[in-house]
């Protein structure tokens, strides 16, 4: 139940403005809840309804549920190194004396993490309008055994009535290293309120030890068009300076 109602939160304000919310600063995610703001340049998006619950039956082997302040979140402003669309980073790790959740151990029983994060970035002009999502993930490890780690990624457009899923996809490592680090997801239009889930589950398997260090969500803006003038715009400049270069003959 309280996944449901942290799900119907999340997407029933799609259009939160920023007044009131404070520079994004990391944080824990408990200190998060009223939301922030993130600017690079022209662009800036507000980060709100951060959110944190599980996404199946509880986790096996740990001696309590996670709480958000077992979770340390932080920010950062970067720009698409294949264009020039500015961005920001959210990376998701252990808090600081909290419980660890993102690693998983063999044992009696075996322990597994299953669990999400939620939270909306929405685009404060049009300069900010998101294209492209990327999911990277630090420090996996899978040691032994037949544990896996697996983050899912879903997006959902929190400008529409009902919240759709536009794309999700999978960054897996297992035993053998494989690995899609990271996972992209190109939008054939750029959105300007994205809900974000990331389903994350950490298995040891059966004599094994899964963890890792963290995962980011990157978000970049549409790389910025150099617009080139159109034919006429060169042919009224051509008119304006020749009228420009008549009236100096008159004068003179």
């Amino acid at each position: 139940m309280k996944k449901i109602l942290l799900v119907a939160a999340m997407f029933a304000v799609a259009s939160l403005n920023s007044f009131g919310l404070t520079a994004c600063a990391n944080a824990t995610l408990s200190s998060l809840a009223a939301g922030c703001t993130i600017t690079n340049g022209a662009a800036s998006w507000d980060l709100t309804l951060f959110g944190f619950g599980g996404t199946g039956p509880s986790q096996l082997g740990y001696a309590a549920d996670p709480a958000t302040s077992d979770l340390f979140v932080s920010f950062a402003t970067v720009t698409n190194p294949s264009g020039g669309g500015l961005g920001f980073s959210v990376t998701f790790s252990d808090a600081a004396g909290g419980l660890n959740f993102f690693n998983a151990s063999f044992g009696s029983p075996n322990q597994s993490a299953d669990w999400k994060t939620i939270f909306v970035a929405t685009a404060n002009n049009a300069e900010s309008a998101i294209s492209q999502v990327d999911l990277l993930v630090t420090g996996s490890n899978v040691s032994a055994g037949n544990g896996a780690i697996t983050v899912q990624k879903v997006l959902r457009d929190a400008s529409v009535q009902g919240n759709p899923t536009f794309a999700d996809g999978n960054v897996l490592t297992t035993v053998s290293g494989v690995s899609a680090n990271p996972l992209t997801i190109t939008d054939n239009q750029s959105r300007m309120s994205v809900g974000v889930i990331d389903n994350y589950q950490i298995a040891s398997g059966n004599s094994g030890v899964a963890s890792l260090t963290s995962y980011s969500n990157i978000f970049y803006a549409a790389d910025p068009r150099n617009e080139v003038p159109e034919p006429m715009t060169f042919a009224l400049m051509g008119a304006g300076l020749v009228g420009i270069a008549a009236l100096r003959r008159r004068k003179s």
